[in-house]
């Protein structure tokens, strides 16, 4: 059983960790293998049951375009891309006459949030309107759905993409900018904030440079701004370029790939440019961003080292391997104290034991 959202997150851990795609075109094809005729894809599958979680077929394109960003596998993803057309086509068949979606049917769900636990992680702008979070995901799953359509050579239908992208944000900006808070909200009617919106505004491209720090910004600092859970913090770390101010900083990022990490370089080059870019430093250098992030959000005045941070990525990797050392340690131990006790036991009708010029020999039990 996968769930689309989990699983596009843990695919793209594993595009860090490994360069083993199997795993990833056999969850695309699953997906793909779960489309109903109303036009999206089971929440959940290979499952005993069908659960549709509408929100969820908009993580498959997110899905789709990062395969094809760390792989420039384009022969797979083509195969999908008649998914992604129907999945659109069910959310422009949503948009109400004020040219926003309204309520997109089944389970519209986007975070566990305790103001939002009546309506089953819905966001509660729902009951008196369009969302601002649901429609921005739908906004951004049209970029995406852009972008492979021009790595595909569909031109047209790219355009018609980012026409309807255009007019999905266009919309959002004018209706639900709150100029006083200095935020999104959480629906045109709708006085709510949260950092969800203020993240895929930022991702969609809202508003200019400054207005985009200003909002992020604010959803750090005020109080009654819902926040990101763990599931849903992805999008919130991720920023486009610009869009935040950057301490100038050596390039102390951690050493050059060498040793056993040199293989994975040359591994990569031959899945396409972009992953060789990605290869040319250590695999671990996403976690390092990572905890570059978090370390920005201890509070004010914290400064954020990078040879700091990079010495807590080499204490992780040193700790995994001595957990793996004590892991095979324990399952010796554990196998040997088993055959011991096997070969003690003489309950067994027959017994394979070993004499001790090596060859294998049967004794019979008692």
């Amino acid at each position: 059983m996968q769930f689309i959202m989990d699983t596009r997150l843990q695919a793209m851990f594993t595009y860090v960790a490994v360069n083993d795609v199997r795993k990833k075109k056999k969850a695309l094809k699953d997906f793909h293998y779960s489309m109903l005729p109303d036009g999206l894809i089971h929440g959940k599958y290979p499952s005993a049951y069908c659960q549709v979680i509408s929100t969820f077929s908009l993580h498959y394109i997110y899905m789709m375009w990062e395969y094809y960003e760390q792989t420039k596998d384009l022969e797979t993803v083509r195969r999908y891309l008649p998914d992604m057309d129907i999945i659109l086509g069910y959310y422009d068949r949503k948009i109400g006459e004020d040219g926003l979606l309204g309520r997109i049917g089944f389970w519209e769900f986007v975070d566990w949030q305790e103001a939002w636990k009546e309506t089953g992680g819905m966001p509660a702008a729902l009951q008196k309107g369009p969302s601002t979070i649901i429609n921005l995901m739908y906004a951004y799953a049209l970029e995406c759905g852009a972008r492979l359509n021009e790595e595909a050579a569909r031109p047209g239908m790219a355009e018609e993409y980012r026409a309807r992208q255009k007019k999905i944000v266009d919309i959002v900006d004018g209706s639900c900018w709150d100029e006083e808070r200095g935020m999104y909200r959480e629906g045109p009617a709708f006085s709510q904030y949260s950092q969800h919106a203020q993240a895929w505004a930022v991702l969609n491209g809202l508003g200019d440079k400054e207005k985009q720090r200003r909002a992020l910004k604010n959803a750090l600092q005020e109080k009654d701004v819902l926040q990101c859970s763990f599931s849903t913090a992805y999008e919130w770390f991720r920023k486009r370029p610009g869009c935040t101010r950057r301490r100038k900083r050596t390039s102390c990022v951690g050493p050059p790939c060498r040793g056993r990490d040199a293989p994975l370089v040359r591994r990569n080059r031959q899945m396409g440019e972009a992953n060789a870019m990605r290869g040319a430093r250590c695999r671990y250098m996403n976690l390092f961003v990572c905890l570059q992030a978090c370390a920005r959000q201890t509070g004010p005045g914290t400064r954020c080292e990078s040879r700091r941070i990079w010495n807590i990525c080499r204490i992780w990797k040193a700790w995994h391997r001595l957990r793996r050392a004590r892991l095979r340690l324990f399952m010796r131990k554990w196998k040997k104290d088993k055959m011991t006790e096997i070969l003690q036991a003489g309950s067994c009708r027959t017994k394979v034991g070993r004499r001790k010029d090596g060859r294998t020999m049967r004794q019979r039990g008692r």
